[in-house]
């Protein structure tokens, strides 16, 4: 193994640890600042943050990057909120082959109905990709779920199918299925279609639709409209408009990203109900190895 790969493991390693042992025992599961600021429109792929979209999308990951997300979620009606982190690592370097992982932690409010609630969670997310033929990706996504006893005691697997292919010109498509084993009423098996087009001036509008294929909410839809702008230098901004399928709610987000050359901060504001309304703060960090 080279100096240079051993170093880059080791700076892995040492993200990874570090953020598991300092984060606070109240972390929520987070959705990646890009996915929030884009109101969840991801489906035709967000390769650096393809761990939260469409699985395919880790396919046009170039390089090697750890990243770290800090989640703050509020909701002023019932002065309650939570914390949440992500943390990981993707592997761009081989021309076949791509892949990332995640570690997610959940301790927080969410509302339910109207009524306050509350989620407590961890996951271990892996995806990979492979380019299947022509422009055509294809990737799978697993997840390891576990609550805590005081919950509910569950532990179990879940999976994730994802297409990404051209349309026309600058118009990309892409397909997933989610959650395969239906393994909860919350997260039931999922069929969802997205599309991306590059306008031009620097302007990329996406769309996404899905629906519920099983459990109680069987047949119910939802969507997500959202832009991305390039504006000077290394800068984007974002918002995205929303409906859930599952509870009916919806809600709107904005963001931002600041790109270097190692290091890329992004943020994300995500707004969703009426009454009561949940806030969420997306902090993210990106360190090329």
């Amino acid at each position: 193994m080279s100096e240079r790969m051993t170093h880059n493991a080791f700076l892995s390693g040492l993200f990874l640890i570090t953020a598991i042992i300092y984060s606070p025992p109240s972390l929520a599961t987070v959705e990646s600042p890009v996915v929030q600021g884009l109101g969840g429109a991801t489906r035709a792929g967000v390769p650096r943050e393809a761990v939260f979209s469409n699985p395919a999308s880790v396919v046009n990951v170039s390089h090697t990057f750890s990243f770290f997300h800090y989640q703050i979620p509020k909701i002023p009606d019932f002065n309650a909120g939570g914390r949440a982190f992500n943390v990981g690592m993707y592997d761009g370097g081989s021309n076949t082959w791509k892949g990332g992982f995640a570690y997610t932690r959940t301790s927080k409010a969410t509302v339910v109905n109207k009524r306050q609630s509350y989620l407590d969670r961890s996951d271990f997310r892996f995806s990979t990709g492979h380019n299947l033929f022509g422009s055509i990706d294809g990737g799978f996504a697993t997840r390891w779920t576990s609550t805590p006893e005081i919950q509910d005691g569950r532990r179990f697997f879940e999976f994730d199918l994802g297409i990404l292919f051209p349309l026309f010109g600058d118009l990309r498509g892409g397909l997933t299925y989610e959650n395969l084993l239906n393994k909860e009423d919350s997260s039931p098996a999922t069929i969802g279609a997205g599309a991306s087009y590059t306008l031009g001036y620097g302007i990329n509008l996406l769309a996404d639709g899905y629906r519920l294929m099983s459990g109680t909410k069987e047949g119910e839809r939802g969507w997500a409209l959202a832009v991305e702008l390039s504006l000077a230098g290394n800068f984007l901004a974002r918002a995205g408009i929303f409906e859930e399928a599952y509870t009916a709610v919806k809600g709107w987000s904005l963001g931002a990203s600041w790109l270097g050359p190692r290091a890329s901060f992004d943020y994300a504001l995500k707004t969703r109900g009426q009454g009561p309304k949940e806030k969420i703060h997306v902090l993210g960090l990106t360190l090329a190895l």
